[in-house]
């Protein structure tokens, strides 16, 4: 199973102020939004901005906000007054989403993506990451994976197959970060020492799209796409 390019020319990279992370776009009824982790754009409350990586360069975006997700839910929702990126039509569904599956998702960790010139529009292409479906329903729609996050990836979206029909990808929940664990660094006789470090566990967190699915029902102020 291959990412196909209604996702991959639909992940950004993005920067709020001094975090940056990965943000994705989805056109619902003829309007364009732009997804990522709340973490990365708690400060917008109203009218803002964020800087999209476009041609080597960071370039301002203004947008409105359509929602934070609630409590713990660690999405939010833009709606961007600028059109840009690709077109290709991209659903959201977690129908018949199960465990073990294999899942993919992309972003931009370390600030890392790579240059594919006009062929992507000057817009750097995000990594892509394979994991494993571990649970589901873990509470407020949170998925948790199998896989190796990294810092950047926050914000990118997680795909999976169609049910059926062609060979497109469908969107099933947004990437806010993994499971750390605090462990102690041994000295070199291999006593504990006074410091510490956190470990990846490999245990990735994802919420469900379909918080994003409410808060654009809920506020559907997004640009209209001709």
């Amino acid at each position: 199973m291959s990412v196909t390019s209604n996702i991959l020319q639909r992940t950004f990279h993005l920067r709020c102020g001094t975090t940056s992370g990965t943000c994705f776009t989805l056109d619902i009824d003829g309007r364009r939004y732009l997804v990522t982790a709340g973490h990365i754009v708690h400060s917008i409350g109203g009218q803002g901005k964020v800087e999209i990586l476009h041609d080597a360069r960071w370039k301002s975006v203004p947008v409105d906000l359509v929602g934070h997700g609630n409590g713990k839910v660690d999405v939010s929702v833009l709606a961007p007054r600028v059109l840009f990126g690709a077109t290709h039509q991209l659903l959201t569904t977690t129908r018949g989403l199960q465990l073990a599956e294999d899942v993919y998702f992309l972003g931009y960790p370390f600030g890392m993506g790579f240059d594919m010139g006009e062929k992507n529009g000057k817009f750097p292409l995000p990594l892509v990451k394979k994991g494993v479906v571990s649970a589901l329903n873990m509470g407020n729609g949170l998925i948790l994976l199998d896989g190796h996050n990294n810092p950047g990836f926050s914000g990118g979206p997680v795909v999976r197959s169609r049910i059926s029909g062609g060979d497109k990808h469908v969107v099933i929940g947004v990437v806010t970060g993994y499971r750390s664990s605090r462990r102690s660094v041994l000295d070199n006789v291999g006593k504990i020492g006074p410091y510490t470090y956190d470990m990846n566990t490999g245990i990735v967190s994802v919420y469900d799209i379909r918080h994003v699915e409410s808060l654009i029902v809920g506020n559907p102020i997004g640009t209209k796409v001709s």
